[in-house]
């Protein structure tokens, strides 16, 4: 009776793992959709955000998002840019960090 429980829960895992890798594939593009919103006033992306705030930690988890960081607001500032005109050098070791894997795959 236990084995016969087994395999049902291993029936139901590997349900429940094809679910979750379609879900994830979802979830990761809602979570990039909204990350990349440009329709807001100033055209301001999070990570323009998280600069103005000097919000290391948000910034963080927007890198490790892979959010594009040379997107421009409507002056024309990418976030790198305002990062060092404010001279937070935190923040800025944090998009360099991330961005120099992107540019040696290349």
């Amino acid at each position: 009776m236990y084995f016969g429980f087994v395999k049902e829960k291993e029936k139901e895992r590997a349900k429940l793992d094809s679910f979750n890798f379609l879900s994830r594939n979802q979830l990761n593009f809602v979570v990039f959709t909204v990350i990349e919103r440009r329709d807001v006033p100033g055209r301001e992306t999070p990570l323009h955000l998280a600069v103005h705030l000097r919000d290391a930690t948000s910034a963080e988890i927007l890198m490790r998002a892979v959010v594009d960081w040379s997107h421009q607001n409507e002056n024309g500032w990418s976030s790198p840019q305002e990062v060092v005109c404010n001279r937070e050098d935190n923040i800025a070791m944090i998009i360099a960090w991330h961005d120099q894997p992107l540019a040696w795959a290349q």
